[in-house]
């Protein structure tokens, strides 16, 4: 025998919960219980039962929604009806007006339910379901999207704004590099070679400059690799990087 209720499910509001407590009305399995066309569903579930005679059967509702939560979510049938009985939300997704304590129905129910339902019909109930979810996502994207756009008087968007704003002006970030970083002079001596070799290739000079390129990497990477590096050692890097060694792109390409 066909145990069907109304359709029309109460508000989301009028739920009743434990102790006074309400459910969100934002919530994703809020919004998919009213999405989902409950009566298509229904009327595949119950099209091999008998109306007329029988033991009372869940409902359809019930049925086929733990039928979508254990695929959605991928559980066993146990994990699925303990996950209903703890989730006030899922209970609301299954039609109930109230919070139950006991379980929907026993997992093994799930064997017959699957029984009742062709592989073709479990492949349009997920599909509708898949349907009405993606149509969800989007249109929270949309929701995200508008409140992000900042909108003028006369109803255009502003531009987007670009970069970070720092609100502590006694803190900067530490990945700016000082005037007397060894890592920013080694690099302002690679870029001298490159635009030397650039230069070079063009055919602006008969004779390539000299650039002493080895021997500047070469102390570079003795004092970079040092774990722990003296006030001394430090002053001789950047001397070395900044002195006779990297002065010889202005000596070099002077017109």
């Amino acid at each position: 025998m066909v145990n069907f209720d109304d359709p029309n499910q109460i508000e989301i509001k009028d739920f009743v919960l434990p102790f006074s407590g309400r459910l969100d009305p934002n919530n994703k399995w809020a919004h998919l219980s009213r999405m989902i066309p409950w009566e298509e569903l229904a009327g595949k579930y119950t099209k091999r039962m008998c109306k007329d005679f029988g033991r009372l059967s869940i409902k359809p509702r019930v049925a086929i929604g733990a039928l979508i939560i254990k695929h959605y979510k991928q559980m066993s049938d146990e994990d699925t009806i303990q996950d209903i009985q703890e989730n006030p939300y899922l209970q609301y997704f299954l039609g109930y007006s109230s919070y139950q304590l006991k379980p929907c129905f026993d997992p093994s129910l799930f064997v017959t339910i699957r029984k009742r339902l062709k592989a073709k019909e479990i492949e349009a109930i997920n599909e509708i379901f898949i349907a009405k979810f993606k149509e969800l996502r989007a249109r929270e994207k949309e929701i995200k999207r508008s409140r992000r756009k900042p909108h003028r008087q006369d109803g255009t968007n502003t531009e987007k704004n670009q970069g970070k704003l720092i609100v502590d002006a006694t803190v900067a970030p530490s990945n700016i590099k000082y005037p007397t970083d060894l890592d920013l002079l080694n690099d302002s001596r690679e870029i001298s070679e490159h635009i030397i070799d650039k230069l070079y290739s063009s055919g602006q000079f008969s004779q390539k400059p000299r650039t002493y390129r080895r021997l500047a990497r070469r102390d570079y990477l003795r004092i970079i690799k040092k774990k722990r590096k003296s006030k001394k050692v430090i002053r001789l890097g950047i001397r070395q990087s900044g002195g006779c060694r990297t002065v010889f792109a202005t000596e070099s390409l002077s017109y």
